[in-house]
């Protein structure tokens, strides 16, 4: 199984690219994320084999 990580600030991305990545039965529910803190925790947290990142985000790493 393999464990995908969304980063993105738009939801309509993260909703879009999660649909997409859930009709692959080799992926696990993909876990989203709107910032790069967020991104930090969750890969710490649970661990994921591939992220998703897009690299411009308004909020930047700070989330602010």
């Amino acid at each position: 199984m393999i464990r995908v990580l969304l980063v993105d600030d738009h939801e309509l991305v993260r909703t879009g690219f999660r649909h997409i990545l859930s009709s692959d039965p080799e992926i696990v529910s993909p876990k989203t994320v709107s910032t790069y803190r967020h991104r930090l925790f969750e890969k710490l947290q649970v661990g994921t084999d591939v992220g998703l990142t897009h690299l411009a985000l308004r909020h930047g790493l700070i989330g602010n």
